[in-house]
């Protein structure tokens, strides 16, 4: 029987176990070059694992079946602390330095408010991967074999061969880039029916260089191309990194699937997708919490675009939707359509930051004809700036948005703003082409929301003119702690001017 200790014990009698499970629990290694946590240290089922710092965050990341206990060890006593998201909460006991807890799923969570600490922890628990791909298997393109060189030199030219070689394939096949550091000083251009592998321990290390469009990673023009594996994509943007401007930028990307991959540290924003169609983006790691004012995910221009089961940090926008803001010049804004960001957790920053960003924004940079049929739904945001906001900038209807089924713990600036507004003041490179041109804002639906708190700043929805104006915006079950908000004042919602109509507070209990 294995020793376990006091807070694990302590646990499983929370639990009503005896004793607590064994666990097959795969442990991904350290990321060279990224420093260690000095406030936590973690072990899961007794395991140790490293704790990589990002600024002012920790994160861990393991694998595991069946059930893991998890212990963290803080450099004090522990006499208080949260453990997020608290809607779907995890079951821990506290004893001395030690918080323990018990994960039957995979999950992602954050434990913070740690007595004083500013330190936080991101705990990544994936599920083990299925039927990953294998080195030497037909269809498999090691990039060693190309020339990779883990830990030393230039691997760009060895990853993109492997890749090369991948699309080269009858079927395309897999570029599989091993555990090891790969600097890489120019971009990887990712091919159609190529799934670019990049297995735990893999870190793909940005470097000076010439990228095309300045992307790390382009995808133009490509169909059926896969991204994957439990590898990061490493910026370096808070270390000075000015090379480039997106780690991943795709441009009429078709069936295109990014999954599981950390991009960690972007300069600006991680991952933007425009142009493309049928695509999804699944159980990925963005820390893109620089102090460039870095976004998460960018939806430019799109159609049936999911963001599902992902964790996003960023000091700026969580999810911004936009049209026309696309690197490789695509020619005028296209419109958005049927988007589904579901089953995401969000986090923003604590301080530091010159700007505060939403967790989802509506910001179309270039007018295009509508964007519409947006759905938020079951999603946890830990701590946010804003929280939703939509300008219909550049003459762009937007219409048929929902959040629907989630919950913002903890906001600290406006956490509505739909407004239909002249903006040349915020500056010509944050209102939108054609200036003082805006379209309308139409049927909102914000249903079982619920706010940890009232934030200081208040909501607000503004129109502009007849033909540009904020109307059919419906709240139903909206929150504010236990609290049902039934009307405007009870949501500090400011509503200004005569172009805002049809604004709704309804329960359905």
């Amino acid at each position: 029987m294995r020793t376990i200790g006091l807070a694990a014990l302590l646990l499983a009698v929370v639990l009503g176990h005896a004793c607590p499970a064994l666990a097959d629990v795969v442990v991904y290694p350290r990321i060279p070059g990224r420093p260690l946590s000095t406030t936590f240290a973690v072990t899961v089922d007794g395991r140790p694992v490293p704790v990589h710092r990002y600024g002012t965050v920790s994160f861990v990341w393991f694998a595991f079946s069946g059930t893991a206990d998890v212990t963290v060890t803080v450099k004090e006593a522990v006499t208080s602390y949260a453990l997020s998201p608290q809607r779907n909460p995890v079951r821990s006991s506290v004893a001395g330095h030690d918080i323990a807890f018990r994960l039957t799923q995979p999950r992602k969570l954050v434990l913070r408010k740690v007595n004083r600490l500013p330190d936080e922890l991101f705990v990544f628990a994936d599920a083990v991967e299925a039927d990953p791909p294998a080195p030497g298997a037909p269809g498999v393109f090691d990039a060693r074999r190309y020339g990779a060189n883990p830990g030393g030199g230039d691997s760009t030219r060895a990853i993109q061969r492997a890749i090369d070689a991948a699309a080269a394939a009858p079927a395309g096949g897999v570029a599989y880039v091993p555990p090891g550091v790969y600097d890489v000083s120019a971009s990887l251009i990712v091919k159609s029916r190529v799934q670019l592998y990049l297995a735990a321990g893999a870190v793909v290390r940005v470097r000076p260089g010439t990228y095309v469009s300045r992307v790390v990673f382009p995808l133009s023009r490509v169909e059926g191309a896969r991204i994957s594996g439990r590898g990061v994509v490493d910026g370096r943007g808070s270390d000075g990194e000015q090379s480039y401007d997106f780690l991943m930028h795709t441009n009429q990307a078709d069936k295109l699937q990014i999954e599981g991959v950390m991009f960690l540290d972007g300069k600006t924003t991680a991952l933007r997708i425009a142009a493309s169609t049928d695509s999804s983006v699944s159980n990925v790691k963005v820390l893109s919490g620089s102090p460039n004012l870095s976004d998460g995910i960018d939806l430019d221009g799109n159609r049936k675009i999911t963001i599902a089961n992902s964790f996003v940090y960023s000091s700026d926008d969580s999810i911004a939707i936009t049209s026309g803001t696309n690197s490789f010049s695509y020619g005028i804004g296209a419109p958005t359509d049927d988007v589904r960001i579901t089953g995401n957790i969000f986090h923003h920053p604590s301080s530091g930051y010159c700007c505060y960003g939403h967790i989802v924004s509506v910001v179309p940079f270039r007018g295009t004809t509508h964007i519409r049929n947006i759905t938020f739904d079951d999603n946890d945001v830990v701590r946010a700036g804003g929280v939703f906001s939509i300008y219909p900038f550049g003459g762009t209807n937007v219409e048929s948005v929902t959040y629907r089924d989630s919950q913002v713990e903890e906001t600290t600036e406006k956490p509505f703003e739909f407004l239909a507004v002249d903006c040349t003041s915020w500056g010509p490179q944050n209102c939108g082409q054609p200036v003082r041109v805006l379209g309308y804002v139409r049927n909102i639906r914000v249903e079982n929301v619920t706010f940890g708190n009232l934030s200081p700043q208040p909501s607000m929805l503004r129109g502009y003119s007849v033909t540009a104006d904020v109307r059919g915006v419906y709240f139903n079950n909206l929150r504010i702690g236990r609290t049902l908000v039934m009307d405007a004042r009870a949501a500090h919602l400011d509503i200004v001017g005569p172009y805002v109509g049809e604004v709704v507070f309804a329960s359905s209990h």
